[in-house]
């Protein structure tokens, strides 16, 4: 291998997919970032699990969040963290020893390889990679982690209207108290 192992990964901004390889007769995970490729044994699911825990959430909580928002619950997209946002949609059963995981704000396009089963998925970073699901089932979960997006996105905005009405609320039941005056 070019690269040493890596023990533990934080995926964040700039992470572009991270999938299942054999390299060296061995299964190793590979983590594509937008300049830079590293590896490690851990796996892609392990990988997720541990991350939404450094997030502060869980696997679970994310996939019930998923499921609250889109009714999604069969290969479900997940926001990672809110904060950056980041969405990661597998490719095939979470459970499955070759599911990829990719980051719905970096891909920019997809198109058919040769192969029936595989996509081919181009980054902003205009880089290139095979990944293992056909293309239809690709653009659905591109199309599910977009929903995702959106509902999360749309709940932020009913939290902050409603902070703002009961805001403007108080300040105007304030203002209808009349001019202070101090007791005498």
């Amino acid at each position: 291998m070019n690269k040493e192992l890596i023990e533990e990964y934080l995926i964040n901004p700039f992470t572009l997919m991270f999938r299942t390889i054999i390299k060296e007769e061995k299964r190793i995970t590979e983590i594509i970032e937008f300049e830079e490729i590293y590896y490690t044994e851990e796996s892609p699911l392990n990988i997720i699990k541990r991350n939404c825990g450094y997030y502060g959430s869980d696997y679970e909580g994310r996939r019930n969040g998923t499921k609250q928002l889109i009714a999604i619950t069969h290969k479900a997209p997940i926001l990672l963290e809110s904060h950056t946002p980041i969405y990661l949609f597998p490719t095939k059963s979470p459970q499955h020893e070759f599911c990829a995981w990719i980051a719905h704000d970096h891909v920019k396009a997809c198109r058919k390889a040769d192969i029936k089963s595989l996509t081919i998925v181009k980054f902003r970073n205009n880089h290139e990679y095979t990944v293992s699901i056909s293309t239809t089932p690709f653009r659905t979960q591109l199309s599910r982690t977009a929903m995702l997006r959106i509902e999360y996105e749309k709940s932020l905005e009913r939290i902050e209207m409603y902070n703002l009405l009961k805001q403007s609320y108080f300040m105007k039941a304030s203002e209808d108290r009349g001019p202070y005056r101090p007791y005498k």
